[in-house]
């Protein structure tokens, strides 16, 4: 059983080729670069490139996995498009995991850490757990985090905001995106027809306690 996953809701376009291991997955390889919006040029070839690397095809693909957001309109609409087209056109079964509980398979130490993703320049989503997040403008966040008594933060976000956030201890990411889907139970996946990607919001934002998976 092989598992294409596509990435282009990050700042790190990614794509990864996995096999089904009982419950989970095994990394078989991998290829990513730091997203400029390029993706459009970048991603079919790497996908390509990566198949031919193990002489298979997109017939011998059995799952496609797409990342649906939020994310970047340009990047994430090129992914969410490709991933539905392939599997479309192949018959494979399509599956979609939001980028939220993506993070939080490979949190960090801290018992007080927040998920914080991009929301654009002046805001952020802050993720207490995969079914707890809010979208907060970044001169707030800080005193979000307060209030939550968080003490340190992970995710997908500029250097710009972690300097607005220096009080509290950035854990990076040491996980690549194959790696951390290896931490993922496939079987609690739903297939669906079609991806419908989540968006980052525009500023000018409110908390909000709704959740983005509805």
């Amino acid at each position: 059983m092989k598992y294409l996953a596509i990435n282009t809701a990050s700042s790190f376009t990614a794509v990864a080729l996995l096999k089904q291991s009982d419950s989970f997955l095994k990394l078989i390889d991998e290829d990513g670069w730091k997203s400029n919006n390029d993706e459009a040029e970048l991603l079919m070839p790497a996908i390509q490139t990566l198949l031919q690397k193990h002489k298979l095809d997109y017939t011998d693909l059995n799952s496609i996995l797409s990342i649906k957001g939020p994310g970047s309109f340009t990047g994430l609409r090129v992914g969410v498009s490709v991933a539905n087209t392939i599997a479309y056109l192949t018959g494979t079964p399509l599956y979609s995991l939001d980028a939220f509980h993506l993070h939080w398979l490979t949190p960090p130490k801290p018992t007080k850490s927040a998920l914080l993703i991009y929301a654009g320049a002046k805001g952020l989503y802050i993720s207490l757990d995969p079914q707890d997040h809010h979208l907060v403008p970044l001169e707030q966040a800080p005193q979000f985090l307060k209030e939550k008594n968080i003490t340190a933060i992970f995710g997908d976000i500029t250097e710009q905001q972690k300097q607005h956030l220096n009080n509290f201890t950035f854990s990076p990411t040491k996980s690549s995106f194959g790696q951390t889907l290896e931490k993922l139970d496939h079987t609690q996946l739903k297939p669906t027809k079609i991806v419908k990607p989540l968006y980052i919001k525009r500023p000018g934002i409110t908390i909000s306690k709704k959740s983005l998976f509805n």
